[in-house]
């Protein structure tokens, strides 16, 4: 196989092996902050090798994800004056995180949005790769390119640093992820800059790893210079733009684990899994303002899953005899089991994951689709199982969705442009500082955000 075919067959099964390192994260609470997985990507297989680590009734039901309904007496009367609710207090409209001592190589220092790029001990082809995250991400992606103007890029290099007490390497999945200490990052940071709160970056290390990197608060992404130049620069592909969408809130959109007993892959509480801006429940109402009838979900390669009413039948169909599932083309078309009904199906057989859209009157260019969020109890606005359609799917492509698009822009718009303090913005900075605070790794984005 010759190194572009390598480097496609790579690409396009980048979303299915995140999964398994992100599990350690969020089963095991590394102790080094709770960052999920990026992938090293050496994947050949469509089906994920089950894994009793990953146990499928294990998810938290740890988090609050009521939102305070928003009233007359909370609402902000002056863009000047914070709002404080349950003795927090939230960001006023325009007020950023500042940097003393570091200066932008690219945007203004008084910019809304700065991202940090951390150079730790000399990585390999950090140059280049930072380069890609600024010229083919950054300024050609929507909505990140609309608003380069109020984006502001910082480099620093950190020298000597003690990797071994700063960053581990662990072996869940295929090839494991690498994960660092975010308080001694942020220790090394504040050498080099005076940063008034470090919430309010995005900051992006890049070190020397063998191994995939992880996401969260910071973004981590490991380059290794024992691969080819053009294989290890082409796995960097759409990566920082991706877990840069987390940090704003958005979900993956891709399933989990495929169970070869069948059972049902479930990561998160079911209403945990829903919160993110981009996914959703049964309908849909986020972003569509209907759905048809479950009677008319016939329309997909196993919509015969419906019809099973035994377990044996239903987690056997489409299954080769190890518990691998067959495939239409890209998509999965086997079954899943549980023992309580799903949502919307009324049924305990159900798709591994939905392929059929039940949304109607959508959000142009979305649609309905059963199974996200690692898991088949949320729902995600494209289809994707070609990896094609979003960044929050598959990094092969070079667009967000519709939905996770507009939930961007509006971040933008109500927290890191001067719009911000207007009165259509004063509900969403309420309910996205509560999410922020609650359901996101990330806890300020802009002037969104309780303050410490």
């Amino acid at each position: 196989m010759d190194l572009k075919n390598k480097i496609i067959l790579v690409l396009s099964v980048i979303s299915i092996v995140l999964i398994l390192v992100i599990g350690y994260n969020v089963f095991f609470k590394s102790k080094f902050n709770n960052n999920y997985n990026l992938d090293d990507l050496n994947l050949n297989s469509k089906n994920i090798v089950d894994n009793d680590s990953f146990n499928s009734t294990a998810a938290d039901s740890n988090y609050n994800v009521e939102i305070e309904p928003h009233t007359s007496d909370n609402i902000i009367s002056k863009a000047n004056v914070p709002e404080i609710i349950s003795k927090k207090i939230v960001f006023s409209p325009e007020e950023y995180a500042s940097i003393k001592n570091c200066t932008p190589f690219l945007g203004d220092n008084n910019s809304p949005l700065k991202i940090l790029f951390v150079n730790l001990n000399d990585a390999y082809q950090f140059t280049e790769i930072r380069s890609d995250i600024i010229d083919n991400q950054f300024k050609k992606i929507s909505p990140f390119k609309e608003n380069l103007n109020k984006t502001a890029f910082y480099s620093i290099n950190i020298e000597n640093a003690d990797e071994n007490s700063i960053c581990s390497n662990y072996d869940i999945g295929f090839n494991g992820g690498v994960v660092c200490d975010n308080s001694k990052i942020y220790e090394e940071i504040n050498k080099f800059c005076e940063i008034d709160d470090v919430r309010g970056l995005i900051t992006i290390v890049i070190l020397n790893s063998n191994r995939g990197g992880s996401g969260g608060d910071i973004i981590y992404i490991g380059t290794d210079k024992e691969r080819e130049p053009e294989v290890n620069f082409a796995l960097k592909k759409n990566v920082a733009i991706h877990e840069v969408g987390h940090n704003f809130g958005l979900a993956d959109l891709y399933f989990g684990a495929l169970y070869f007993d069948g059972r049902p892959s479930k990561f998160w509480d079911t209403n945990y899994s829903r919160a993110f801006l981009n996914v959703d429940g049964p309908g849909c109402a986020k972003w569509c303002n209907s759905y048809k009838p479950v009677s008319e979900y016939t329309e997909s390669p196993n919509a015969v899953c419906l019809n099973f009413t035994e377990k044996q039948d239903c987690v056997s169909f489409n299954r080769y005899l190890e518990g691998f599932c067959n495939y239409e083309g890209t998509d999965a078309a086997c079954c899943v089991w549980s023992d309580e009904k799903f949502e919307y199906f009324n049924t305990n057989c159900v798709p591994v994951i939905g392929t059929e859209n039940i949304g109607i009157d959508c959000l142009e260019g979305s649609g309905c689709y059963f199974g996200a969020v690692y898991g088949n109890y949320a729902w995600r606005p494209v289809n994707s199982q070609g990896f094609s359609e979003s960044i929050m799917y598959g990094l092969s492509t070079d667009s967000f969705d519709s939905v996770s698009e507009r939930e961007l822009s509006k971040v933008f718009k109500c927290c890191l442009s001067e719009e911000s303090s207007g009165l259509d913005c004063v509900d969403f900075r309420k309910t996205y500082s509560d999410f922020l605070e609650n359901i996101n790794f990330k806890k300020r984005i802009g002037s969104c955000g309780y303050k410490k």
